[in-house]
């Protein structure tokens, strides 16, 4: 008899805590097999490149070092392949995972698992992200329902009761490595970095915030630096906004507003990506649709711009 069990996929939420689908894992009371992919298709892709596979296993290697070494495995592995592995091998009653705003690539792989999972009768239930909505036909009222997300509870979660029902890695699993030596020119991921950067931000950086965000060199001793964090998903933007709601710096009011408008603003970009995915191809502005049929590269004319000239 195969042994029923549960999945948690990580995608861009890699954290514990203010975690709904890990919280549903442990309240769903089975064994569970926490993971990330490593899929080649996409990595091949791009969009992708060393920076973004070293700060996932970043941030792996942190929920490993949090939880207990061997809790969340990051598995190399085309997403519909795994799955129909794991389908094979296991009873599986329900699968877990954020809902992900991403590229067409995703999107096509997305629905590619769920039919294989329908097709089994195992529901996915996919939590939303960030106040980010899927399907939106129109954005009235959103600013409302962001801010209703926002506020409330943070999801706590006992990371004893995670490393308790966590599974090892199927036998069939082929690993990726969670570390490599450090790279001195990037940024490095993981839940607790997250935490220490904005920590640094609230002491030391957000007084020239409001006015560096705009100035190529000044902001880097203005800003967040926390944007990888949130695109991964170390931290989720209703912590930042609560941290940022019980937040008094003398004199920071103006840095403070600054700050938590482009938190909503980053839900906002990421909704109109969502309802709109067109802007993957096509030009926002579609008077530009068709300039690459038109145009002729002139190559003294392009040293001339690089040049200043």
């Amino acid at each position: 008899m195969r042994q029923k069990i549960q999945l948690v996929w990580f995608k861009r939420d890699l954290r514990w805590f203010d975690n709904k689908p890990v919280s549903d894992s442990i309240q769903g009371n089975l064994p569970t097999l926490y993971f990330a992919l490593y899929e080649p298709s996409l990595f091949e892709l791009q969009q992708y490149d060393e920076r973004h596979l070293r700060f996932i296993a970043d941030s792996i290697e942190d929920l490993n070092q949090q939880a207990g070494s061997g809790s969340v495995h990051f598995i190399r592995s085309e997403a519909l392949d795994f799955f129909k592995k794991l389908t094979a091998n296991y009873d599986i009653v329900r699968v877990f995972s954020h809902k992900e705003t991403g590229i067409k690539h995703t999107f096509d792989r997305d629905i590619a698992v769920r039919n294989l999972l329908k097709s089994q009768g195992i529901p996915w239930l996919e939590s939303d992200a960030n106040g980010v909505r899927r399907g939106l036909r129109n954005r009235r009222d959103w600013v409302k329902k962001w801010h209703y997300d926002a506020a409330q509870p943070l999801i706590k979660i006992d990371l004893k009761q995670v490393s308790e029902c966590a599974l090892p890695a199927p036998e069939f699993a082929e690993f990726m490595p969670t570390v490599f030596e450090e790279h001195p020119f990037f940024q490095r991921g993981g839940e607790r970095r997250a935490h220490s950067i904005i920590r640094s931000f609230l002491t030391k950086r957000i007084s020239r915030y409001a006015y560096s965000i705009s100035k190529l060199q000044e902001s880097r001793k203005g800003c967040s630096r926390i944007s990888p964090h949130l695109a991964w998903g170390n931290v989720s933007v209703r912590q930042l906004v609560q941290i940022m709601e019980v937040t008094d710096i003398p004199g920071s009011k103006r840095n403070i507003r600054a700050f938590a408008d482009r938190l909503r603003w980053q839900a906002h970009f990421i909704q109109k990506f969502e309802s709109e995915w067109e802007y993957e191809f096509l030009p926002i502005n579609r008077a530009y649709t068709d300039i690459d049929k038109c145009k002729v590269f002139d190559p003294k004319l392009f040293t001339a711009w690089k040049e200043g000239k």
